[in-house]
């Protein structure tokens, strides 16, 4: 596997930024392609420090594209910069013109994050239609109750507005998934029974369930941790290219 770490300009940023790719050396192209993102507090070095993730992609012929989001909820932030806006818009068409092995079939793109990068994940599969397949791993998935907790708040209405503004939004996906009718990703689910966001993770199972969504969960014991995300990512990278 080639490892390339490549800063751009992001025109809707409005500066350079960094993403670490890897793509694979030996495999015929087009390579299908996972857009892995990263939780609040890390960066786009994460995945490559703490998981095994290069050599679970070497193992499938996956070629992987790793953006730095900040802490930014992957949102147009409300004050703040459009890391939505990059990451759909921007991001993937700028990594097919750099990477021409890339395949640009939306049956070749999945999308994968843990935490924050899980939601991230889950908002722009249930907006777009960019990515087939969607991993989300200890995602977090109730903003509204986060924007209601008093010490949280100002950070949270930084990013997303008042509770009305995030209300049946993009960023609302609750929302966005009862919408989507046509299109539907497929989506695999994994948390920790122990982690503190399994109930809500839990729930929105749940809710995917009730729509109708093609669904895999994989229930894990432990916390948030990264030996249950590189577990579930090891096995979602299998589960991209199933059939």
């Amino acid at each position: 596997m080639a490892l390339l770490k490549c800063t751009h300009y992001a025109e809707t940023l409005s500066m350079n930024c960094d993403f670490y790719a890897v793509l694979p050396e030996n495999a015929v192209a087009p390579y299908k392609t996972v857009y892995l993102l990263h939780g609040l507090s890390d960066n786009s070095t994460c995945w490559l420090r703490y998981t095994s993730c290069e050599r679970y992609a070497k193992a499938n012929n996956l070629a992987l594209i790793m953006p730095d989001g900040g802490r930014s909820f992957y949102t147009d932030m409300k004050k703040g910069s459009k890391y939505y806006s990059y990451l759909t818009e921007e991001l993937p068409v700028q990594c097919e013109r750099f990477f021409p092995s890339l395949s640009t079939k939306r049956e070749d793109r999945f999308i994968a994050g843990l935490s924050m990068g899980g939601y991230g994940a889950l908002k722009a599969a249930l907006n777009s239609n960019l990515f087939s397949k969607c991993a989300a791993f200890s995602a977090v998935t109730d903003i509204k109750a986060r924007m209601n907790t008093k010490d949280r708040r100002s950070f949270f209405e930084d990013i997303f507005g008042t509770e009305e503004e995030f209300t049946n939004s993009i960023n609302d996906i609750y929302f966005t998934a009862k919408e989507k009718t046509t299109d539907k990703p497929q989506i695999f689910m994994s948390c920790g029974t122990e982690d503190e966001l399994y109930k809500e993770n839990l729930d929105f199972y749940k809710h995917l369930i009730s729509l109708g969504y093609d669904i895999k969960s994989l229930r894990q014991t432990g916390g948030h941790t990264w030996d249950n995300w590189d577990t579930a990512c090891e096995i979602a990278f299998k589960w991209f290219l199933e059939v």
